[in-house]
């Protein structure tokens, strides 16, 4: 077969005048061996039914094979399932006429002969059914085969099939490519549903990984690239989908250094790029007020994200998604995989895919998770008995106070005078005790899929609500996501998908301060009382903040919605060439309000009660065009090639206000 390709053609076409944009070309090149005819590759560009005439013409399209057969030899054949991607011709041969008793012979000019078998009658025993995977969906293609003749049928779109053996004691085997094969005995049975388990083998043969811009079999991939155990990520109990990735990937660092639930972990791939990078670590929330921000621009040391073909360098457009709408993460950690996203993918790049629709009847799935939560490996403080014996002891020790016996010691103690809180050896307060406390997960995940070849759907809606084991410090997540896919002409396919992700929790300070509850839980002293006899808090020690009233009483809280919106065309031009626009937009209100009591912490502090309101909007769209062309060349390397314009934008608006001097119950 001889095949011409002008570099030329890909550049004749000129975008419009005033356009200034990156011009991106890229080259993929794998190699793959061919050995003679019978194993020529043929390229199937989509899933789909087919006539054996047709299959014949779609063969004879791509070599240089002819076909002689009788006009009349196929007239009530059943139609044949071919599967995307590339098969040999001795393959689909085989599948296409699985169905019955033929002979083919390949001639040496390349003209393959095709005659009917003489064979011994067929009896009427009829038995039909449906063939599944593992998780109940329906499997077009199926071969299923009379054991011992060559007598067989193929299952349909939805997995049904109906075939005539000889008698009530035959055997049916039932194969599909990437699943193990099955032998069922017909045992009289009129009715056989079967479910084929995939064949772990064959499934990593033929893995597939997405560098966001093409998919493309693992075994043709030189560069650094690696998917992730679905495992780590669905089904999870960690709120955001970066927890769930430590330890899937060698050379994957996971960095949380708080336990708020809406930080997002530094990810860091083969780990820092230069030794001058700040913000190592950084997991979004800065500053002494903990107003959790949401940076537009990438953390130093951090990947690129790219979800569903849109790139990213907000890791909380990845935390806001539920784990259970991902379909596939891959991770491109070397240059050579993630240079097509320039500057961008210096740090590394994490390729995101959702789920679609699968053709078929509709699919529901529901899911439910309850766990429990609590801190572990907390270093025990003293007690106040323990802290008095080593006050006692430490006072006496001291030669410059003038203490020399227990009565002495105790007696400072308790009346120490000036600004420090008098010892109270009646009191013992666990502060880790009352400041923790064991905390509960829920999450429910609910999902509509089905279709047929031209309309493919996939509805999904996720609630998670976590208490995390600081006290009034809650979690909630709720997920809605639309993607929808179809074939609206001949040569065009559309793919879109809406989702909308609204986090709501508590916030609390971090860091060394005072106000921090952990560091309050190591420093405060035993016998130090939380309320007063009356029932207010006791502020009289920590300059008035009571690490149990803040936590009870402030308002901390911080409410995130993110509104998603992508499209995707493919035009296929001619056979190899298409041309593929896309656009996404993303536009997230970052909430955060803040009310201070006068009668404890800040307000205590500051004399007065006051609030704290700001408002982040950000809105980033980003459009894309590629023209593709993919290609053999000299029957021994697949080449993919596709030049692109992409354009981006981002705005973001800060909206602050504060007031002062509030009256109880205004807030």
């Amino acid at each position: 077969m001889k095949i011409t390709f002008t570099v030329s053609t890909l550049y004749k076409k000129k975008f419009a005048a005033g356009v200034a944009m990156l011009m991106l070309l890229f080259f993929s090149i794998a190699s793959y061996g061919f050995t003679p005819n019978p194993q020529k590759m043929i390229r199937i560009d989509k899933s789909q039914l087919l006539t054996v005439d047709e299959v014949f013409e779609l063969i004879k399209k791509q070599t240089d094979y002819t076909f002689v057969y009788n006009s009349d030899l196929f007239e009530n054949a059943p139609k044949v399932f071919v599967k995307k991607g590339l098969i040999s011709v001795k393959e689909l041969l085989k599948k296409s006429l699985s169905f019955g008793n033929f002979n083919y012979k390949l001639a040496d000019n390349g003209v393959i002969l095709l005659e009917k078998k003489e064979t011994a009658p067929q009896g009427q025993f009829v038995v039909k059914g449906t063939v599944t995977n593992r998780e109940g969906d329906a499997l077009p293609g199926v071969t299923i085969l009379e054991k011992g003749t060559s007598n067989g049928v193929v299952s349909d779109l939805n997995g049904k099939y109906e075939i005539k053996v000889k008698d009530e004691n035959a055997i049916l085997v039932f194969s599909f490519i990437g699943y193990q094969t099955k032998e069922v005995k017909v045992n009289g049975q009129k009715v056989i549903n079967v479910s084929l388990m995939e064949s772990v083998a064959k499934l990593r043969e033929v893995e597939i990984v997405s560098t966001g811009y093409q998919k493309i079999s693992r075994d043709k991939v030189a560069g650094a690239i690696q998917n992730v155990q679905k495992s780590f990520y669905q089904n999870s109990y960690t709120p955001s989908v970066q927890e769930g990735l430590q330890g899937s990937v060698p050379g994957l660092q996971i960095i949380s250094n708080t336990s708020h639930p809406q930080a997002v972990p530094q990810v860091l791939i083969r780990g820092v790029g230069s030794a001058f990078q700040q913000g190592v670590g950084y997991v979004g929330i800065g500053g002494t007020s903990n107003a959790l921000e949401s940076p537009i621009s990438l953390t130093p040391g951090s990947p690129l994200y790219v979800i569903d073909g849109v790139p990213t360098t907000d890791g909380k457009d990845l935390s806001n998604i539920n784990p259970n709408d991902i379909k596939s993460i891959t991770v491109l950690k070397d240059a050579s995989a993630a240079s097509i996203y320039g500057a961008r993918g210096a740090n590394g790049v994490i390729v995101v895919e959702t789920k679609s629709g699968k053709p078929g009847k509709t699919r529901i799935n529901f899911s439910t998770q309850v766990g429990f939560s609590k801190f572990t490996m907390i270093a025990k403080s003293l007690n106040t008995k323990q802290l008095q014996e080593l006050y006692v002891e430490g006072l006496i020790n001291n030669p410059h106070n003038g203490i020399s016996n227990e009565q002495e010691a105790m007696q400072f103690l308790l009346h120490p005078g000036g600004s420090t809180t008098p010892f109270n050896p009646d009191q013992n307060t666990d502060w880790q005790d009352v400041l923790t406390r064991s905390s509960m997960m829920q999450q429910y995940n609910l999902s509509f899929s089905g279709g047929d070849d031209n309309n493919r759907y996939y509805i999904s809606a996720g609630y998670l609500n976590n208490k995390t084991p600081l006290i009034n410090i809650d979690f909630s997540r709720l997920n809605f996501n639309v993607k929808y896919d179809a074939k609206v002409l001949k040569k065009v396919d559309l793919s879109t998908n809406i989702s909308y992700n609204n986090l709501t929790s508590g916030n609390y300070e971090s860091g060394t301060s005072f106000y921090s509850p952990f560091r309050s839980m190591y420093v405060l002293r035993p016998d130090l009382k939380i309320y007063n006899d009356d029932g207010t808090y006791n502020t009289k020690f920590n300059y008035g903040i009571n690490p149990v009233g803040v936590l009870n009483e402030e308002t901390r809280e911080i409410k995130t919605n993110d509104f998603r919106g992508f499209a995707n065309l493919i035009y296929r031009i001619i056979p190899g060439l298409s041309l593929e626009p896309s656009f996404s937009a993303d536009y997230k209100l970052l909430d955060n309000y803040n009310h201070y009591p006068a009668n404890i912490g800040k307000g205590l502090i500051h004399g007065s009660a006051y609030a704290i309101q700001k408002n982040t909007s950000t809105y980033i769209w980003d459009a894309r065009v590629l023209l593709r062309y993919v290609f053999t060349l000299k029957k021994d390397h697949l080449i993919n090639t596709f030049a692109g314009v992409e354009r981006s934008a981002t705005n973001r608006n800060i909206i602050f206000a504060s007031a002062d001097q509030m009256r109880s119950g205004s807030e």
